[in-house]
């Protein structure tokens, strides 16, 4: 997985995306004047397959970004433990007004619809004191031994970057 594959996968993906649209609004005009001709079958099938081939493409980015993170997650670790060993630390709230974009959907979401929560991959991670996946404003805790460590800011009664070191319920 490297980025010029990724961004091909992507390309791809956006091009599928233009074909099923092309072909579902053939297909609907099709199936409305002739009904469900042999030909009309074949585009159907064919564009089953467009549309499975995009999922495995979507799948497979996925993964590629996902194994990403969890390597720059690593090199992270890596680096606050050399910092501590040194005495050092990194800006607790520098490093909480960088978003945390793999964890965060969006900014402005506050909970998950349950048609979101139905569409969640099973293999994401779950956090906070409602055991969700990461979506919204999210707070850090900066207890390296937390269990958790992260938190949505309206499950844990925030509503602002905490100033300084902030622990969540557990770690205080």
């Amino acid at each position: 997985g490297t980025p010029a594959a990724l961004t091909e996968d992507l390309r791809v993906i956006g091009e599928a995306d233009r074909q099923l649209n092309s072909l579902q609004a053939w297909l609907d005009r099709e199936v409305e004047d002739q009904g469900w001709t042999p030909e009309v079958r074949d585009a159907a099938l064919r564009g089953e397959e467009l549309a499975a081939r995009k999922v495995e493409l979507a799948s497979r980015a996925y993964d590629v970004v996902d194994a990403a993170v969890h390597l720059v997650d690593e090199e992270m670790r890596i680096l606050e433990r050399a910092m501590a060993s040194r005495g050092l630390a990194l800006d607790a709230q520098a490093s909480q007004d960088v978003p945390d974009v793999r964890r965060c959907r969006s900014s402005a979401a506050s909970a998950l619809s349950p048609e979101e929560e139905l569409a969640v991959d099973p293999r994401e991670p779950r956090y906070c004191v409602c055991d969700n996946v990461a979506y919204g404003s999210m707070v850090a805790c900066d207890n390296d031994e937390c269990q958790v460590g992260w938190f949505h800011w309206a499950c844990v009664k925030i509503t602002a970057p905490p100033k300084g070191q902030w622990l969540c319920p557990w770690c205080r």
